[in-house]
């Protein structure tokens, strides 16, 4: 019955590990996914005016 016991509390034990890891591995996809989004709009890095002004320039 000790050995059974043992076995036990190691089953226990990998089961919330594994959901701890899960639970962080999709914490990181999504906080992964949100600074890409951020980066995509390049809110952290605004476009030059001077460089807009020549964009429109050439278009025109």
């Amino acid at each position: 019955m000790k050995v059974f016991k043992g076995i036990n509390m190691d089953i226990i034990f990998w089961i919330i590990f594994s959901l701890i890891g899960f639970f962080a591995f999709s914490l990181l996809l999504k906080t992964n996914v949100k600074i890409n989004k951020i980066a995509s709009k390049k809110e952290f890095f605004p476009k030059d005016p001077q460089e807009k002004y020549f964009i429109n320039k050439v278009k025109k």
